[in-house]
C-alpha cells in the first residue's frame, strides 16, 4: 500500500480553517482592508499627501512673489496660504485637521513620492 504524504501547507490550511468559529470568520470578513484608513483608500491618502506638498510649494511661490524682500511678512503670508489651501483639501475629502495630519505623517513614514 503506497502512502502519499499530505503537503504541510494543505494540512496547515485545514487545521487553521477548522480552528475558527463562525463568529471569528464573520469578524474577519467585515474588517476593513489594511489599505483603508480614515474611510479613505491608500491611493486617496497618497493623493492627499501629494496635494499637501503642492499646497506648500504653491503657498511659498505666491508669498515670495507678494513679499520678495520682507522675510517676516512672506513667512506670515505663506503660513496663511498653507492653512487656506489645506482647509480646502480637508473640505474636499471631508476630513478633520487631525486625520489630515495623520495622513501626511503616514506619507512621510512610508516614503510616498512627492510630486
Amino acid at each position: 500500500m503506497a502512502r502519499y504524504p499530505i503537503p504541510l501547507t494543505l494540512l496547515t490550511m485545514v487545521l487553521i480553517g477548522c480552528s475558527q468559529s463562525p463568529k471569528e470568520e464573520k469578524q474577519q470578513s467585515v474588517a476593513p482592508t489594511p489599505e483603508q484608513r480614515f474611510g479613505l483608500t491608500e491611493p486617496q491618502r497618497k493623493e492627499i499627501f501629494a496635494e499637501q506638498f503642492r499646497t506648500e510649494h504653491r503657498a511659498y511661490e505666491e508669498a515670495l512673489k507678494r513679499f520678495p524682500m520682507d522675510i517676516m511678512r512672506r513667512a506670515e503670508e505663506e503660513e496663511r496660504l498653507i492653512e487656506k489651501y489645506d482647509s480646502e483639501i480637508r473640505a474636499r475629502y471631508g476630513i478633520t485637521k487631525e486625520v489630515y495630519a495623520k495622513i501626511v505623517f503616514e506619507g512621510i513614514e512610508k516614503g510616498w513620492p512627492r510630486p
